[in-house]
């Protein structure tokens, strides 16, 4: 059974220790927990009797409001989730206004990398298809275009 990037990231903040699962990061005043989990970093706000507290990913800013620490794993869940549909479009853009043809295909990017290839004395273009993958896509994209620039 494997579980949700939520239940990591709780279980990491609760345990306040690094393992399996990822690495705890501390706390502050403002912060009850931090972690980094499957190359995500989030932070879950204090909790108060009354009101609503926040998770927040780092990385692209965004954050969820919530009402109960029960509620932790999905809003992280729906976080990383939300964060990977951004990274996804950001990185669509920038592959396209570097030139190359890029196509979201479920969870990755597909880019059509052209290539040169000799027959005899003319030169042919040519195409391999190259699938990005992983939680940071932007970064992915970002290394393809400058490893071919």
């Amino acid at each position: 059974m494997t579980i949700s990037i939520g239940e990591k990231v709780e279980t990491v903040i609760f345990s306040r220790s690094s393992g399996a699962h990822g690495q705890y990061l501390g706390s502050t005043a403002q912060t009850f927990g931090a972690a980094r989990v499957e190359g995500m970093t989030f932070k879950v706000g204090n909790f108060s009797e009354i009101g609503l507290f926040k998770v927040f990913h780092v990385e692209s800013g965004l954050f969820e409001e919530i009402e109960d620490r029960y509620e932790i794993p999905c809003a992280v869940d729906r976080l990383a989730k939300r964060a990977r549909e951004h990274g996804k479009a950001q990185a669509l853009a920038h592959l396209q206004r570097a030139g190359f043809k890029a196509k979201a295909f479920g969870e990755s990017i597909r880019v059509i990398d052209p290539n040169y290839t000799m027959s005899g004395s003319e030169r042919r273009e040519g195409s391999n298809v190259v699938t990005l993958r992983g939680n940071d896509l932007q970064a992915a994209a970002w290394q393809f275009v400058d490893a071919r620039s």
